[in-house]
């Protein structure tokens, strides 16, 4: 595995932190992009991908292992290599993977990812990799024609939150069948999409079943588009992009139903929540350029955290402990990665030779 290590360009600021890791993509080129990771401690990178059009790097739940997309003998798929860019391995299946980014099950053994199933009418799947058996299983079943960008829930705490019995309609017999499954094989979020229409849903994904999410707060999904399903760190709450309020808004799905946390006749997407679950970082035009804002969820409060009128922020994502967000920026003329404390507001460059994009900071402890 070939390294490159690359010297700190600049005098680290106060808004730099000391340790910590993240993984991003390097190279401005597409075809010769590679997952890479800084190090806050040693203040240098290398790079850990393999095969080339390296996707968004996705760490494992103990912070070994990155997966990410990636073109590999010919073929693209999903691959996952050590933190150190040793043991490379890729999916074993003939299919080519789309490149939505491959998901993580919460206790790392296994990893959902987006498969083509055809393309007279374009047709996806949801393929689930066994890591310890090498194992790969097709999930979802037959409800819906197309499945993609399965998103794993941590826990089942919100399906058993569901009051089945109390519910007569065939819908909440499969839930209920979907429930007893999901407790013994765990639970994805998937995008549904049938080829007919122009609309996608959140649905909820077992090996054998699949069901509209927004079912569960008994709200329509059929005048409305939804987006990137992302759950909190324990799946008590999921946040989404969706179109239902007649713009791109990002809303939450939790005790209280379906919320609009963002609000604003400008677009809002690119949801990411805080390891707390009090706060989603997202993307957001309302000041005419791209920036990061924060949402204080139980209040829908909206903060600036990088923002400017002469260049665009995008891709938030934040430190284990709550404490840091990374984004990328073109404030030097090239996408680069920046850090900087919510509350603070002035960034930091992270030096790197190239484009850096797709920040994923490593989990806690590593």
């Amino acid at each position: 595995m070939t390294s490159i290590w690359i010297a700190a360009l600049m005098t680290v600021g106060t808004a730099m932190p000391d340790s910590g890791t993240i993984a991003f993509i390097s190279g401005e080129e597409q075809s010769k992009r590679i997952v890479t990771v800084y190090d806050f401690a040693s203040r240098q990178c290398h790079t850990v991908g393999t095969g080339s059009h390296n996707g968004p790097p996705v760490w494992s739940p103990d912070g070994s292992r990155i997966a990410f997309t990636a073109l590999v003998n010919d073929r693209y798929g999903v691959a996952v290599v050590n933190a150190d860019g040793t043991e490379p391995r890729v999916l074993p299946i003939d299919q080519d993977v789309v490149d939505d980014p491959p998901r993580w099950s919460a206790d790392g053994t296994r990893i959902a990812c987006s498969i083509l199933l055809g393309t007279m009418p374009p047709r996806f799947g949801i393929a689930v990799w066994n890591l310890e058996t090498n194992a790969v299983e097709r999930w979802g079943g037959e409800t819906y024609p197309s499945l993609r960008a399965p998103v794993w829930m941590p826990s089942v705490g919100l399906l058993m939150a569901v009051d089945v019995e109390s519910q007569q309609d065939a819908t909440a017999k499969t839930l209920f069948a979907l429930r007893d499954e999901a407790e013994k094989s765990g639970v994805l979020i998937a995008l549904a999409w049938f080829p007919d229409k122009t609309l996608m849903e959140p649905a909820l994904v077992t090996a054998s079943e699949a069901l509209p999410l927004l079912y569960l707060a008994k709200v329509p999904s059929e005048r409305s588009a939804e987006w990137n399903l992302q759950p909190d760190i324990k799946g008590r709450q999921i946040a989404f992009e969706s179109d239902m309020g007649g713009d791109r808004e990002i809303y939450v799905l939790g005790k209280r139903g379906v919320v609009n946390v963002t609000n604003h006749p400008a677009a809002d997407w690119t949801p990411r929540w805080s390891p707390d679950g009090k706060y989603l970082a997202f993307e957001s035009f309302r000041n005419g350029r791209r920036g990061v804002y924060l949402s204080l969820v139980e209040t829908a409060r909206i903060t600036p955290v990088a923002v400017s009128e002469s260049w665009d922020c995008w891709s938030p994502d934040w430190s284990p402990d709550g404490k840091w967000i990374a984004f990328v920026s073109n404030r030097e003329g090239k996408p680069s990665i920046h850090v900087c404390q919510p509350e603070d507001g002035d960034s930091e460059l992270v030096p790197t030779a190239s484009w850096a994009l797709a920040p994923a900071w490593r989990p806690k402890g590593k």
